[in-house]
């Protein structure tokens, strides 16, 4: 599979070594921390959208272009992206923006809704180049065209073997990162 999916044998490097070490000794001390409670305000800003407004962004981001669809989790996302963009990237910019998805894989794999399997999450990283030159009904449909291949039951089943591999010979966690 790494071969298929990467052009090369698996393997380990020194970075993931290294960052491997790094996360070994900083999160028991900042779980010391944060269970001390010294990490500062542990509340962060919420956004909440009503029905309503989840309804209108969906029904705006919604292309007619592709299948003409978009689920309502990726009609927020481009909202985000692009208000975000909007906000914070200068004109001139190209508008390179990253979008990083976790769903949970338990359908995929053939499990119960409700049946505990540890991390059983997949993920999904869409980078997107112009953003501030696409419309909501462009920058949706990108991200529902990728992920109709990308998160495929046979993708993440795919996905699902090459990390429980990896974990086998000791190199779960290169591959995560």
């Amino acid at each position: 599979l790494s071969q298929e999916k990467f052009g090369r044998p698996l393997a380990g490097s020194w970075t993931y070594s290294a960052l491997k070490v790094a996360f070994d000794l900083v999160c028991p001390l900042y779980d010391r921390l944060f269970l001390a409670g010294v990490t500062g305000d542990l509340s962060r800003p919420r956004v909440y959208f009503s029905d309503t407004e989840l309804a209108r962004i969906k029904a705006a981001a919604t292309p007619s272009a592709g299948d003409g669809w978009v689920s309502t989790q990726e009609a927020l996302t481009a909202y985000i992206l692009l208000t975000i963009g909007k906000a914070t990237l200068p004109s001139t910019s190209r508008g390179r923006a990253i979008a990083a998805f976790a769903l949970d894989a338990r359908k995929a794999l053939g499990f119960h809704l409700d049946d505990i399997i540890g991390s059983g999450v997949v993920g999904l990283k869409v980078c997107l180049s112009g953003l501030l030159q696409m419309s909501l009904p462009e920058v949706a449909g990108a991200l529902h065209e990728l992920a109709k291949t990308d998160l495929s039951q046979e993708a993440v089943r795919c996905q699902w073997r090459f990390t429980a591999g990896a974990a086998c010979i000791g190199l779960g966690f290169d591959v995560m990162l």
